[in-house]
């Protein structure tokens, strides 16, 4: 009381403490603290100020007290009128600092119950994998053994990369020859694949490479070396042709169209993407043989007979149950599993993942510098995300669309308004686990279709090519060709919904597609930006016929 000595100079010593009390209990600020105190004096030395004795303060004082009651109570509601006084920028103020203080705390809160959440591992989605992919078939109808067999056995292969790459009409004599010197050597390999090629199943027993990483490096498996047997069988097809040695160039376009078609069905995304293309190395192989030869029309009509055979057999669907497998796999890697609110991303795994998608280039994958970045990047991404069981859902949305549309052709989803890459990214939202994972819907279903319509115009133009040589002209329209027996029916263009368009020339045809614009660009093809012919462009239409010497 010594600083306040000379304030409560005039009053007794309980009036002094009750006031202290009541000043004390206040819990408020400084200066209001004095005003009531001031306030508080003023008012016992006012009720004081008729007293002649000191008992007489005293017992006034007492009465005061009384009438005022409990200290605490009274500092309450002093505080309170203080309150309900001050100014309304300072209760702003207030009011904004305090909810600024409780959003800290909850961000805190929250930040540590998210950095203590840990994936958990319950299935062994591999394991089902592998169960899809095997059929009830004995192991002596598994292609797969022989040609991983043919892929290893193979001679000097990376000398041979960029070489057999080259197309038939820009290799020169001394590329020729280093071409046949090496198919040659690699005769045994090649012969693996064509007797895998005339087995009925291709499935293989997929393991992790990283057990870390698990299916996603299932997902990216090595396929170049398959590609590299398509490029070898094209061009020995090739050269046993320029020899007139037709049927092992035909044996080998029918090795290469197998060996591509055992990759499609119940497979990863990336291997029936690349199936689809190897398909298409061999049936234009086909028709640029066709194209440079003559061959009696005898030996085109068991050729095609038999490639009509294969396609009939295709499946040019794609399948997506294995992708479906692998996200399963990889959300219960990347989503916590917490006893207190719902799962979320797991950031370490987030940036494991990113770094697999490509988004940074491996010299920065174990800079924690970059790490850092990544996470306050896409750390909104990562907070408030969906959670585990809104993201399966969105995954088996995304099948259930796939499931739906892609018997539709490309000309009919126009008709009917539908756009797979809209629809797909309506629901992954701001997904950004689905944002990664996901591929293009409507970039595959397109490249499906055109795999379909180029299989399905090949035998057609062999059809064309015998009706030549067999009358001396081509048929004015393709409704000859079933008359007379040549072909069972006109292919369906996908990307018109109508027969694939057909027109006679002076002494030629020209077949094409109306290609991915879904229009008629009367046979133009569309030209790079060297003024070269573009095949399969987004513009202009996708000509089979004739062929492109590019």
């Amino acid at each position: 009381m010594a600083e306040n000595d000379k304030t409560f100079e005039n009053l007794p010593n309980s009036a002094v403490e009750y006031i202290n009390l009541v000043i004390k209990n206040m819990r408020y600020r400084k200066k209001a603290r004095d005003e009531v105190r001031e306030e508080l004096i003023d008012h016992f030395e006012l009720y004081l100020k008729d007293c002649a004795t000191n008992d007489e303060k005293e017992q006034k004082v007492q009465q005061l007290i009384s009438e005022f009651g409990d200290p605490k109570i009274l500092a309450v509601l002093m505080r309170r009128a203080k309150k309900r006084c001050r100014p309304l920028w300072r209760t702003a103020v207030a009011r904004t600092f305090q909810a600024l203080a409780a959003m800290i705390i909850l961000l805190i809160l929250y930040i540590a119950w998210f950095f203590t959440g840990k994936p958990v591992i319950t299935t062994d989605y591999l394991a089902q994998l592998n169960k899809i992919v095997r059929p009830s078939a004995d192991d002596s109808t598994n292609a797969y053994p022989l040609y991983n067999k043919a892929v290893k056995t193979l001679v000097d292969a990376n000398d041979a990369k960029e070489l057999l790459r080259i197309n038939f009409y820009d290799a020169n004599d001394e590329q020729k020859k280093l071409i046949s010197q090496w198919l040659a050597k690699n005769e045994e390999p090649l012969a693996l694949v064509a007797k895998g090629a005339k087995l009925p199943y291709c499935w293989q027993q997929y393991q992790s490479k990283d057990p870390e990483q698990n299916m996603l490096s299932v997902l990216l498996p090595d396929l170049y070396p398959f590609r590299q047997i398509a490029y070898a069988l094209r061009w020995r097809a090739w050269l046993n042709a320029q020899s007139n040695d037709f049927n092992s160039a035909f044996q080998d376009i029918e090795t290469c169209y197998c060996f591509g078609r055992h990759y499609k069905g119940e497979k990863i995304l990336v291997e029936q993407l690349v199936s689809m293309a190897i398909e298409a190395i061999a049936l234009r192989t086909s028709l640029q043989i066709l194209d440079s030869c003559k061959i009696e029309s005898i030996a085109l009509a068991g050729f095609q007979q038999r490639l009509q055979t294969l396609i009939d057999g295709d499946n040019f669907k794609p399948d997506f149950s294995l992708e479906r497998l692998c996200a399963y796999d990889e959300i219960q890697r990347c989503f916590t599993e917490s006893q207190f609110g719902p799962s979320h991303l797991y950031p370490k795994r987030m940036i494991e993942f990113l770094d697999f998608s490509g988004f940074r280039d491996a010299n920065s994958k174990h800079d924690p510098m970059v790490d850092l970045i990544l996470t306050l990047r896409f750390s909104p991404n990562i907070l408030f995300s969906p959670t585990k069981t809104e993201t399966i859902a969105s995954i088996n949305a995304l099948v259930e669309l796939f499931n739906e549309n892609f018997s539709k052709t490309p000309a009919r989803l126009k008709a009917e308004g539908i756009d797979l890459d809209f629809q797909m990214n309506r629901i992954a939202n701001n997904n950004i686990f689905l944002k990664f994972l996901s591929p293009s819907l409507a970039r595959v279903n397109l490249i499906a279709f055109r795999c379909k319509i180029y299989a399905e115009s090949t035998p057609l133009i062999i059809a064309l090519v015998r009706y030549k040589q067999d009358t001396g002209a081509f048929p004015e329209s393709l409704d000859k060709l079933v008359e007379q027996g040549y072909i069972k029916q006109v292919p369906v263009d996908p990307f018109s919904d109508k027969p694939i368009t057909y027109r006679k020339t002076d002494n030629n045809f020209l077949l094409y597609s109306w290609g991915d614009n879904l229009k008629d660009d009367d046979g133009q093809i569309a030209l790079d930006e060297k003024g070269k012919p573009k095949r399969f462009a987004d513009t202009g239409d996708w000509v089979f016929w004739p062929v492109e010497k590019n």
